[in-house]
């Protein structure tokens, strides 16, 4: 989910979801959906607008399930590895 619109690609405000409730049970709407780069390599699908939201919140799982990578998780970071394009090839 972000709340920056300068992070689009493909902006549509087909959403099938129409709000998300927040920890502290506030609904916020969802204004649509998206494609976002955050590095040149790499693309994520279906990020949810969200503008009320002071912070961009990314679902590990959806992240690594898609780009069959692994995250490293550190107390003051966290490493993503990709797998290699050619990985296996001769």
């Amino acid at each position: 989910m972000t709340c920056d619109p300068h992070k689009f690609i493909n902006f549509s405000t087909n959403c099938s979801k129409t709000a998300i409730i927040n920890l502290n049970g506030i609904s916020s709407p969802i204004e649509g959906v998206c494609t976002i780069f955050p590095f040149p390599s790499l693309s994520i699908s279906d990020i949810l607008f969200v503008p009320t939201l002071n912070c961009n919140l990314l679902f590990v799982n959806k992240l690594t399930k898609s780009h069959s990578c692994v995250a490293l998780f550190y107390p003051t970071h966290c490493l993503f590895f990709l797998e290699h394009p050619f990985q296996g090839e001769d």
